[in-house]
């Protein structure tokens, strides 16, 4: 698919900016313009250019990838010392992707994807997923009042994952998440968008936070997936800091 002289940088960037997970940034060192995903913090590192087929994007996991690209074009001493170290480290390469002339806000959401994936096929992520399941399981077998079997995770900045079983033993185990602001009002209207867009319930006259409900094992599969996603995307949590420990401590 190629692209056409109507699609413009500023038409890429707008879209991004209608998009609830994306700020943008602008001119890089290098005279291309910057996109940042996720609102919670800088994630991804999207560059911008053109050539005789169109507008692409250039998704850099992170900022280790640009300056491996940038080492490899550039610098005559990549294959020594230190500047190796990261192709025995295993950093990825970056990701080309051409922007439909009628439909730039795909390609986006193809980073989007391309981020959840590489985000829930972390390590430290796939051991908190394990360890929230267990948590979430716990919480549906727990004997006594509802209550009594509540759990909950502190994101860095405030904000917090919740939960707690609907009724007897067995009900479904209601999961809310807060950006930690003032439980008297109401959730900020970015923040709901952000939270509806990741696959939360949005808040409504029973439930002042966003909110979502795991019962069958395919329920809580979903449930810990989209928690850590949101502790990332919504909430600013670094990957790394992304260990029950942390949160629960």
């Amino acid at each position: 698919m190629t692209g056409t002289p109507d699609l413009t940088s500023s038409d890429i960037i707008a879209a991004a900016e209608a998009l609830p997970r994306w700020r943008t940034g602008g001119a890089s060192p290098y005279g291309s313009s910057t996109m940042l995903v996720d609102r919670g913090h800088a994630a991804g590192l999207v560059l911008l250019g053109h050539s005789s087929a169109g507008w692409y994007a250039t998704y850099y996991e992170n900022h280790h990838t640009y300056r491996k690209e940038l080492l490899e074009a550039t610098s005559p001493f990549y294959d020594d010392g230190i500047y190796s170290e990261m192709a025995k480290m295993g950093v990825p390469d970056p990701l080309t992707i051409l922007f439909p002339p009628d439909d730039p806000a795909s390609t986006l959401r193809q980073i989007e994807q391309m981020r959840d994936q590489e985000l829930l096929a972390d390590s430290t992520v796939r051991r908190f997923r394990d360890q929230l399941a267990e948590a979430l399981r716990e919480c549906l077998a727990a004997p006594g009042d509802p209550w009594e079997s509540t759990g909950s995770l502190d994101a860095p900045g405030g904000g917090y994952v919740q939960w707690t079983r609907v009724d007897e033993i067995g009900t479904p185990v209601h999961i809310e998440v807060s950006d930690g602001s003032d439980y008297s009002e109401p959730l900020d209207p970015q923040m709901v968008r952000l939270l509806v867009e990741l696959g939360w319930q949005a808040p409504d006259e029973e439930f002042r936070n966003a909110w979502t409900r795991a019962q069958r094992p395919d329920d809580i599969a979903r449930a810990t997936a989209l928690v850590a996603t949101t502790l990332v995307v919504a909430l600013g949590t670094e990957t790394w800091r992304l260990t029950w420990d942390r949160l629960t401590g």
